[in-house]
């Protein structure tokens, strides 16, 4: 602390908290500028803003891209028709349709229940 001579060892408890409080009571506290004390807002980066607009795709001969080919056709596709192409059970066809094209990809997936009782799913638009 400036102004304040080196003690190797104090005397007493008393001298050595006289001495030290004296010494804080003269320090000028530092009132600059303090940085927040939270982390700074975490926005989207600008790759993350892009790759929204862009049209969702597939890999070529991707499962992905197989079940987007038979949602797009005229007349959407069948649940058991997803299964087959796929090789998944329903619950994962039903999970995928809901979770990676709706959520993820951001595809309108319409579900229509025919006349005969089967329910079709196809992309809207």
């Amino acid at each position: 602390m400036p102004g304040m001579v080196p003690v190797n060892k104090f005397t007493s408890r008393k001298t050595a908290v006289v001495r030290i409080w004296t010494a804080i009571q003269n320090l000028t506290p530092d009132t600059g500028a303090q940085p927040p004390r939270v982390g700074p807002k975490k926005t989207r980066s600008a790759r993350e803003a892009t790759q929204k607009e862009k049209t969702p795709t597939a890999r070529d001969g991707s499962k992905k891209a197989d079940i987007l080919a038979l949602l797009r056709r005229e007349g959407g596709a069948t649940l058991p028709e997803l299964m087959s192409a796929t090789g998944w059970q329903a619950h994962s066809v039903r999970g995928f349709v809901s979770g990676t094209l709706g959520k993820k990809m951001g595809l309108t997936v319409e579900s229509v229940k025919r006349e005969d009782g089967a329910r079709v799913y196809s992309i809207a638009g």
